[in-house]
């Protein structure tokens, strides 16, 4: 299970060190995908999950053929280095924003780690987020 968020420099070659936490719950393959304005880091056990299930999700109609063909044209098999670092493909880093030699936020995301700019995060997230959590915490008795 992916949690916390870490900000990590991403270097000029467009690598980013992961977090030893999410490093070891990764593993040593996995897969980045375009998601929503940040990318998505799937362990390849999840992926593999993940598109199954939308792969039924077109066949009942669920989905839309063009929803299977971005998500699954955009996403690249990328390995995490001795060092602990995984190249970001240029194409992605440009979809989410992320500049070598820049920052990004590594998020956990219970299932999958969610890569994202500064900006992007501070959008994303913002102070809405906990009042939000806050209020579904709350409608629920937790």
């Amino acid at each position: 299970m992916f949690v916390g968020n870490r900000v990590h420099a991403i270097d000029e070659k467009g690598r980013v060190t992961l977090p030893a936490s999410m490093r070891d719950e990764l593993g040593d393959r996995a897969f980045v995908t375009k998601y929503g304005g940040c990318l998505a880091l799937w362990p390849a056990e999840k992926f593999n999950e993940v598109g199954h299930v939308m792969e039924q999700r077109r066949k009942d109609g669920e989905i839309s053929e063009k929803v299977l063909r971005t998500f699954f044209s955009s996403a690249e098999a990328v390995k995490v280095d001795k060092a602990g670092r995984m190249s970001i493909p240029e194409t992605l880093r440009t979809y989410a924003g992320l500049e070598a030699s820049g920052d990004a936020v590594l998020a956990g995301q219970f299932s999958r780690i969610e890569i994202w700019s500064l900006e992007g995060y501070a959008e994303s997230v913002g102070t809405d987020g906990e009042e939000e959590l806050a209020a579904e915490l709350a409608a629920r008795g937790v």
